[in-house]
């Protein structure tokens, strides 16, 4: 095949695995007419084009330069290829798109196999996008499949690449649903899996370990997240090649904050939204809001705090990421509290309460409901939202800090209907308050 006709078609058909639009790999750099051209075979690519184009695409260069192996692959070898590709594709573009990839599949080469060795292994890649999927599309998990997944693919002698893969893909997918400490282990790992990988797998990695750094910023491990952000960004210089650029400067700026360097951060702050704005992205928007009010809320400036938080949930709005928007409406009700506006912080709750509507995030909300209903004097009400909030709460005990909130929840609502002469019911709030301090581990002050 010529030269130019075999490296255009490869760049389709990997741009088409991934889901990217001709626009989007052609990026700032190139055009899309010239991506269509490349594409069709007219336009043989300079060296510099192809490296851009190759690094957008997670692969080598020599990818979309050598001749295909003339001989045909097993049935076995295929079914493998097609999973390792789908395991990449998961972690590069999302887990939907690697599901697609399933379709190729065998129905006879992976049902009704048992037994040890590959085929143990192909099964297990395919729990494991399906899981990954299901996850990305949902939020809906299933630790123990993926656990059954995660040690099909260890145990397999040859899968490590493979189990690097679904590793990153799991971590990329919680980072990317907030669930920022949840994605740590994960990135971890597949760091570990990857470290060393050349040609393909080494855009994976740069964007799996700046992940691993932004997640480490928004877990509290400030220290060792900075370095790592640092090299981040020299490495997106050096291969033009940016990942979550916004979210890297937003995550250096948080760095910043744990150590009080306040001008520091908000000039990362400043850098965050000029890049925000030069990119268009509206969500990226959204979460500098968030970071101007974190960096007001430190340092005093509550009402300056509250109209961040306002313009963040906004842009969130307009994204139609209701999860998000109640987040940072939720956020905002606390700081109208701790103005002492309470009036204004019950409507914001309110609020969010209507766009959340399920999750940690709605247990916390009804706990803030009740709490701040029950200082408006409107103590019927507040003991609805507290015994929502509490048979919500069964399905996540495991999160200390949610128990403690739902205990002082049901401790302040208790006092005001004990003030209220309401004994018999306070007294219940206030021993399900002792509980559940009790469950989540006492703390100075409680």
């Amino acid at each position: 095949m010529e030269l130019q006709a075999r490296i255009g078609q490869r760049i389709r058909r990997r741009r088409e695995e991934l889901g990217m639009t001709q626009q989007e790999l052609a990026g700032p750099e190139l055009t899309r007419g010239f991506i269509s051209q490349l594409e069709k075979g007219i336009v043989l690519p300079s060296l510099k084009s192809l490296e851009l184009i190759a690094a957008r695409l997670y692969k080598p260069v020599a990818y979309f330069l050598e001749e295909t192996p003339a001989s045909l692959p097993s049935e076995e070898q295929a079914s493998r290829a097609i999973l390792a590709r789908a395991l990449e594709v998961a972690a590069c573009a999302g887990a939907r798109r690697a599901e697609e990839l399933l379709g190729e599949l065998s129905p006879v080469s992976i049902d009704g196999q048992a037994g040890n060795g590959t085929w143990s292994a192909l099964e297990a890649a395919v729990l494991a996008v399906r899981v990954l999927s299901s996850l990305e599309k949902s939020g809906t998990d299933a630790p123990e499949q993926w656990q059954r997944a995660l040690a099909g693919l260890r145990a397999s002698p040859g899968w490590t690449r493979e189990a690097g893969y679904a590793l990153a893909a799991r971590g990329l997918v919680l980072a990317r649903q907030g669930r920022w400490a949840d994605s740590v282990p994960p990135l971890e790992e597949a760091a570990r899996l990857l470290a060393g990988s050349e040609g393909q797998e080494t855009c994976l990695v740069q964007r799996v370990t700046t992940c691993l750094a932004i997640a480490y910023a928004r877990s509290g491990q400030e220290q060792r997240a900075a370095p790592m952000l640092r090299q981040a960004l020299e490495e997106q210089r050096a291969s033009r090649s940016a990942f979550m650029p916004v979210q890297v400067l937003l995550a250096l700026a948080r760095c910043a904050a744990s150590v009080h360097a306040w001008d520091e951060a908000a000039e990362l702050v400043e850098r965050a939204q000029s890049v925000a704005r030069a990119i268009g992205a509206t969500s990226d928007l959204a979460e500098v809001w968030e970071a101007r009010a974190e960096l007001a809320r430190e340092t005093g400036r509550l009402s300056e705090a509250a109209q961040a938080l306002s313009e963040s949930a906004r842009l969130w709005g307009e994204t139609g990421r209701a999860s998000d928007q109640g987040r940072v409406l939720a956020r905002l009700s606390e700081i109208l509290e701790a103005s002492g506006r309470v009036p204004e912080a019950l409507q914001q709750a309110e609020h969010a309460l209507a766009v959340v509507d399920r999750g940690v995030e709605r247990v916390r909300l009804l706990a803030r409901m009740g709490r701040l209903m029950a200082r408006e004097g409107r103590e019927d009400e507040a003991e609805g939202y507290i015994d929502e909030a509490l048979h919500l709460l069964q399905g996540h005990q495991g999160d200390p800090g949610l128990v403690r909130e739902m205990a002082l929840a049901c401790s302040e609502v208790g006092r005001v209907l004990r003030s209220h002469g309401d004994h018999e019911r306070a007294g219940e709030l206030l021993a399900r308050a002792v509980e559940l301090y009790q469950q989540a581990g006492p703390v100075r002050g409680d």
